[in-house]
């Protein structure tokens, strides 16, 4: 797709998108998660500023990479990972059905990883279902 293309998809998708092209991209990617995450059902709260910030570098920099390999820009990127990390997080903390099942297992395994070296508390249920 063209940087047009992935501009226009990333207005029609976020409210976000305009604010998020204007200012660094990682204040952007911390208002989208926080946003994202309430959106999922996952309580404001929940989720430590430390996981948070993990969180959006983590994606930041994949975005970076996407966005050279595939001539993308990097907030649209960014925002599609914000997303799916968002979903990820709602599920293995249980606020959400499980959504994505063709997700590899690696990817819930570095979210539950995560989730736990910041101190957030999974059920014991909720991981092993995930």
């Amino acid at each position: 797709m063209s940087a047009l293309g992935d501009t226009w998809q990333a207005i029609k998708n976020s409210p976000f998108t305009i604010i998020g092209y204007l200012t660094p991209v990682e204040l952007s990617g911390r208002a989208l998660l926080r946003d994202e995450l309430k959106q999922d059902g996952v309580p404001t709260g929940t989720i430590p500023e430390s996981c948070i910030h993990e969180i959006v570098e983590e994606s930041v920099r994949a975005a970076r990479l996407l966005a050279e390999h595939q001539r993308r820009q990097v907030h649209g990127a960014m925002m599609n990972l914000i997303q799916y990390r968002s979903s990820l997080i709602a599920e293995v903390l249980g606020f959400r059905k499980p959504h994505w099942r063709a997700m590899m297992d690696s990817d819930r395994n570095e979210i539950v990883s995560l989730l736990s070296r910041h101190g957030v508390l999974i059920a014991t249920k909720n991981a092993e279902n995930t």
